[in-house]
């Protein structure tokens, strides 16, 4: 009997567990019309001093493979930098500097708006201490936010620790030629 009772709970638990897991995948085709030229800023939380620091920037955002790139152009104090987020897509987890879970998934794709959240555990701080990490990526046609929080263990609330805020300059059109 109790072989039965676990066949018939796997038989109607494990439609609800696909759907789940199917309710967050993400393909990277789903938000091809993001790409093009952006520019903005990048602000983050500087642990030493506790200030926010500001600088601008421009990207490119372009997809490859089931991944989503933004590759940023940083220019802080007259020094250049590159940075890039790479965002590779795997059904509901995201790889992006280690594995990241997607808790939440948003999207329209006629509106054009994506929104996700994911999440993992590391560790931040000039401390180094434990803490979970949550990204949450917002993006319209015109705009693209990607705000990174942390939330020390031990603590209930989450700090803003950087913000990518980007403005569309061109959209990138069929072929990889550039637009306004």
């Amino acid at each position: 009997m109790l072989n039965f009772q676990t066949l018939v709970y796997t038989l109607l638990l494990f439609p609800v567990l696909l759907s789940g897991q199917e309710t967050n995948a993400i393909r990277a085709e789903e938000m091809k019309t993001l790409a093009g030229v952006y520019s903005g800023e990048l602000m983050y939380r500087d642990y030493t001093s506790d200030k926010n620091v500001s600088m601008p920037l421009v990207a490119n955002c372009h997809l490859a493979k089931n991944r989503l790139v933004l590759d940023f152009i940083l220019n802080e104090w007259g020094k250049t930098y590159n940075q890039q987020y790479d965002f590779r897509f795997d059904g509901a987890v995201v790889r992006a500097s280690g594995q990241w879970a997607i808790v939440e998934k948003n999207f329209d794709t006629g509106k054009g708006t994506f929104r996700f959240v994911m999440t993992k555990n590391g560790r931040d701080g000039n401390e180094n201490k434990p803490c979970l990490f949550r990204i949450t990526f917002d993006a319209d046609p015109e705009h693209i936010v990607v705000s990174k929080e942390v939330r020390f263990d031990g603590t209930d609330m989450f700090i803003l620790r950087n913000e990518y805020r980007l403005d569309r300059v061109k959209a990138r059109q069929e072929g990889g030629k550039v637009s306004n």
